[in-house]
């Protein structure tokens, strides 16, 4: 739609991103950190289809949402030409959700330079499938020099890409950590939004490796 508009729009036009379901939006009876609700809803994600219309196998959803997503939004957003090696990409990224961003190793797995990985990685962030949490400092510049962690928007769709089937493959895996924590912060993300103001959330990670997964700092003077 953007790329449809002719004309600025600075200083006459609001924007406003709609994130997935958050917890306020779930039913009820869907919420919860026992095992069976909570592998559920990491598998489900918060995609307000697979929430609107129960009958829907995930799994089927996510397949049509990715070669969608790929065939039609990368390939005229990016013109992004090897789709097989984007996607590659985009599943790396979901097996590194929840860790520190680390271009090089990414660009290495993926067999891509480290531009194009950077390039790629925007689109990813541009099209709201992942987004980076600085670290927290009270020097701003150390903020932006510090590597970010890297995090996917939709935990339904992480799990798809690691290729999670079940609900006990996902409960016995080593990577329950990485796909719970990016749905708790996009929770406290998406209710800090609804709120009006630009969410401002960081995380933590001191010199002797004592650190916090969220930072929501009160006031800029720390």
């Amino acid at each position: 739609m953007m790329e449809q508009v002719t004309q600025s729009l600075a200083g006459r036009a609001g924007i406003l991103t709609i994130y997935g379901l958050s917890s306020r939006e779930v039913p009820r009876k869907d919420l919860g950190v026992d095992d069976i609700r909570l592998s559920k809803f990491l598998l489900k994600g918060t995609y307000p289809a697979l929430w609107a219309s129960p009958e829907i196998e995930p799994r089927d959803w996510f397949g049509s949402y990715v070669q969608t997503y790929f065939e039609r939004d990368v390939r005229r957003l990016a013109q992004v030409g090897d789709l097989a090696a984007f996607e590659r990409f985009v599943r790396a990224c979901a097996i590194r959700t929840a860790q520190t961003l680390n271009i090089s190793d990414l660009s290495s797995d993926t067999g891509v330079s480290q531009e194009t990985a950077r390039r790629w990685l925007s689109i990813l962030q541009a099209t709201h499938i992942v987004f980076t949490l600085q670290p927290w400092f009270t020097n701003l510049t150390s903020r932006i020099k510090k590597a970010p962690k890297l995090y996917f928007l939709h935990c339904g769709l992480a799990a798809y890409l690691m290729d999670f089937k079940e609900k006990t493959s996902i409960l016995n895996s080593p990577q329950l950590g990485a796909l719970f924590e990016p749905l708790v912060l996009t929770d406290v993300y998406k209710n800090l939004s609804i709120q009006g103001n630009r969410p401002e959330i960081y995380y933590l990670q001191t010199k002797s490796k004592i650190g916090a997964d969220l930072v929501i700092p009160h006031n800029e003077s720390g």
